[in-house]
C-alpha cells in the first residue's frame, strides 16, 4: 500500500473518532443539564413548599394577635370617648383611671402576645 493512503485513512479515522466523541460529548452536556434543571426545579419547588406554609403560619398567628388588639383597642376607644365626651374636657387634669389606661393602652401596643415571634 501506499504510504500517502495510510496517511489519509490514519487521518480520516482521527477526524472521524474526534467528531463522533464530540457528538457524544454533547449529548452527555445537554443530559446533564437536563438533570441540573430538574434538580433545580425541585429544589425550588421544596422551598416554595416551605415558604407558603411558614406565610399560612405567621398570617395566622398575626390574624390572631390582630384580633387580640382589635378587642383591646374598642374598650380603649370607648374610655377615650367618653373622657371627649365631658364638659370641661379642656382642662387638662387628667386623674389616675386616665393615666392608667393611657400606659395600659401604650404597654398593649408595645407587645402583642404571639405577634412578631415574642
Amino acid at each position: 500500500m501506499n504510504l500517502k493512503v495510510i496517511m489519509i485513512t490514519a487521518a480520516l479515522w482521527i477526524v472521524s473518532l474526534f467528531a463522533v466523541s464530540e457528538w457524544y460529548y454533547g449529548i452527555g452536556w445537554d443530559e446533564g443539564r437536563a438533570a441540573l434543571v430538574t434538580q433545580q426545579r425541585q429544589q425550588a419547588r421544596a422551598r416554595l413548599t416551605k415558604q407558603v406554609t411558614r406565610q399560612q403560619q405567621d398570617d395566622t398567628r398575626g390574624a390572631a394577635a390582630e384580633q387580640k388588639g382589635a378587642t383591646r383597642t374598642v374598650t380603649i376607644t370607648q374610655e377615650v370617648v367618653k373622657y371627649v365626651k365631658t364638659p370641661g374636657r379642656n382642662v387638662c387634669t387628667f386623674d389616675e383611671a386616665r393615666v392608667k389606661l393611657k400606659q395600659a393602652a401604650v404597654d398593649n401596643a408595645n407587645h402583642i402576645e404571639g405577634y412578631d415571634h415574642e
